[in-house]
């Protein structure tokens, strides 16, 4: 049975709309920009179509969950977070992030397919040939590509990086260093002076030589950061205590606004985001959380505000 017939008996659709889908899949996205974190430049967004959604997130389910993924990788991935990857390297004196340019975008269809051959998936126990694979790449890809907002490119994402992770992770071994990766950041740390100069030459080396996936280091994003300057990883911060922190500045926006809203003087939008921010926060430290609602406890923290 083709993947084709699979997806077409388990969604209760006919094959050969499924087969339609696939060979207009690179049309079906609406494609939009906003701005970065920066606030300066702007990221595209490629959106896939409801029903096309509906055959990238059976593919993920069916196909690609399956798969390996590396233990360094964070990002996308339950029970793995920005502070399981922040954890790695809190006890490291220093450490050293490199950013991989047009991440999702640089994972081609091509990739996909020679990911897909080299792991001989099976459905049910159905093994996927050739054309299986051609008809996959053409509905997680759009133009042959990778995109950032399909619900599909997270995973494939990580499963497509497995081989090169082992390879960084092995480097970092060999000069016992600590690799996680989170997305298209990757980091590495130490508590040896110097070593990590040597460990980025090597990984950027390795990265360029790779052709699957053929991925390159947006160097103006390198950094390398010591225990004597702000350690920060993915928006996270240790502090000299090895400890996890969101930050000084987000805790003073949290109190400000508990603040505001203790004494009915804070808008719903407000609310909201200080509820949400409120439960990531406590999944990071949740000793501060604790006191803040011991101390603002007139509020109501579960509910929403539409």
């Amino acid at each position: 049975m083709t993947v084709a017939q699979q997806i077409a008996n388990s969604l209760q659709l006919s094959e050969r709309y499924v087969r339609a889908v696939a060979r207009t899949a690179s049309y079906r996205y609406k494609v939009f920009t906003i701005k970065k974190a920066d606030g300066k430049s702007d990221r595209t967004i490629e959106q896939p179509s409801k029903e096309l959604k509906l055959l990238q997130r059976w593919l993920v389910r069916q196909v690609f969950d399956p798969l390996p993924t590396h233990q360094c990788a964070h990002a996308y991935i339950k029970k793995k977070s920005i502070f399981t990857n922040a954890l790695v390297h809190r006890r490291s004196r220093y450490l050293s992030r490199l950013d991989l340019k047009d991440f999702f975008p640089s994972l081609t269809r091509s990739d996909v397919e020679r990911l897909l051959k080299s792991n001989h998936p099976a459905i049910r126990g159905a093994p996927l040939g050739d054309s299986d694979f051609r008809l996959i790449g053409s509905l997680v890809c759009r133009f042959n590509r990778l995109t950032i907002g399909a619900p599909s490119s997270p995973t494939i994402s990580n499963k497509l990086m497995y081989s090169l992770d082992e390879r960084l992770s092995q480097i970092a071994r060999n000069h016992t260093v600590k690799y996680s990766r989170y997305a298209d950041d990757l980091y590495f740390s130490s508590s040896q002076r110097d070593v990590l100069f040597a460990v980025c030459n090597e990984v950027e080396n390795t990265i360029s030589k790779s052709r699957s996936p053929k991925l390159t280091i947006n160097r103006s994003k390198t950094f390398h950061t010591s225990r004597k300057r702000r350690m920060a990883i993915t928006g996270l911060l240790i502090t000299p205590g090895n400890k996890i922190s969101v930050g000084r500045e987000l805790k003073r926006k949290i109190r400000a606004l508990a603040h505001n809203a203790k004494n009915e003087k804070i808008t719903a939008k407000d609310l909201n985001w200080l509820r949400g921010m409120v439960a990531f926060v406590a999944s990071i430290e949740p000793a501060y959380i604790s006191n803040l609602k011991q101390k603002y406890d007139v509020i109501d923290w579960s509910s929403n505000v539409t």
